[in-house]
């Protein structure tokens, strides 16, 4: 007989900083860095097996939560070229200036470290079906691993994210002694740009003109590995 109830622990500790500048003298940023941690006994149905290991013994279910991103940067920025009306250059209400003028130049950077993922195994506790399965850990997963994305994309790579070495098939009627969600994935660089131009008509009226490139710099992100023996 098996019960299964929607029920569960986590907590969250984080520390926040911003700085923030409001628009003046044609230019405005914010600056903000989370660091945080959060933990959890769970995982919901939507990002993952809703089941532990083993019911009996719900504290080897106790890790990092599903969501846990341990540092993120956002940074913006909005820069009103100087050139046009009220500007250092072509400071008129002329044609030159109102053709010329107007271009706001903005920016979204972000950073942030990757989510966590389980290392699993093919179930041989010899316990039933319905529950969580997972490697067991003999060695650092860390030695010989690279952050070099180069080195461990795609299936002729030379290198790898995690050791495989390091895992190993529980013993037949175990658990596998891997924690869940215990390794981070390579995590997520990416920078947004957009130029504005405004065309005033006249005073109450004007057009505006937007090009926006969003991963600018085409930066790959990738999503967590697979992770399975």
């Amino acid at each position: 007989l098996e019960l299964a109830t929607n029920d569960g622990n986590t907590n969250y500790n984080g520390l926040l900083v911003s700085l923030r500048r409001r628009f003046a003298k044609r230019i405005s940023y914010g600056i903000s860095y989370t660091w945080s941690h959060n933990f959890s006994d769970y995982v919901d149905n939507l990002t993952g097996g809703s089941t532990p290991a083993s019911a009996y013994n719900y504290s080897l279910e106790r890790s990092n939560s599903p969501f846990d991103v341990t540092h993120r940067f956002v940074g913006n920025a909005v820069w009103e070229v100087p050139v046009g009306k009220g500007g250092v250059l072509l400071n008129n209400d002329g044609l030159a200036s109102r053709l010329i003028g107007g271009w706001q130049l903005n920016s979204i950077v972000t950073l942030e470290t990757g989510t966590p993922f389980t290392v699993t195994a093919p179930d041989v506790s010899q316990t039933g079906g319905s529950h969580a399965s997972r490697a067991s850990c003999i060695g650092n997963p860390y030695t010989g691993a690279s952050s070099d994305r180069s080195q461990f994309v795609g299936t002729g790579s030379p290198g790898f994210f995690l050791n495989p070495a390091a895992f190993a098939m529980p013993g037949t009627g175990t658990f596998g002694n891997c924690a869940p969600r215990a390794f981070h994935g390579p995590g997520i660089q990416n920078v947004d740009l957009s130029l504005f131009k405004r065309f005033p008509i006249k005073e109450s009226w004007s057009v505006e003109f937007r090009t926006e490139f969003f991963n600018a710099f085409n930066h790959a992100n990738f999503n967590n590995p697979s992770a399975s023996i």
